[in-house]
């Protein structure tokens, strides 16, 4: 398995089907071959801003969600399986995430920026929000 680049923040999914590599150029997801265990194809890449800080990820508990920072101010969440990005957090003070996590439940999504803000964002009453306003995430 090739790594992504000079800095790499590795992850694994809780139950150790997913790795994960965050390094400045982009976000790489491995999957475990339970057929070759020493096999780890990559079935999901998205780019990073290059010279950025190396992104943090998280899982929710049963690994459908995973959050990773994809710029220096953003970080997206992206469900696992189609791996598609079911939302973007730009931070609301233009400021740099230091960190970012899902809760177990996948419910919250956390961000702490420079500033040492904290910003926590309800996903079940985003999702219900948006799609009152007709806006939500196509299932």
């Amino acid at each position: 398995m090739v790594a992504c680049g000079a800095g790499c923040y590795p992850a694994f999914s809780p139950e150790g089907k997913w790795f994960v590599c965050s390094s400045s150029p982009e976000n790489r997801v491995f999957h475990r071959n339970a057929g070759a265990p020493d096999t780890w194809p990559r079935v999901f890449s998205s780019p990073r801003s290059r010279g950025t800080l190396v992104g943090h990820i998280s899982f929710s508990a049963d690994s459908r969600l995973m959050s990773m920072n994809d710029t220096m101010t953003r970080c997206a969440i992206v469900e696992q399986g189609p791996w598609r990005t079911l939302y973007h957090f730009d931070s609301p003070l233009d400021e740099t995430f230091e960190r970012c996590a899902l809760s177990a439940s996948g419910r919250y999504f956390t961000a702490v920026g420079t500033r040492q803000e904290i910003y926590v964002w309800d996903l079940q009453a985003l999702e219900r929000e948006l799609t009152a306003l007709g806006l939500g995430v196509p299932r």
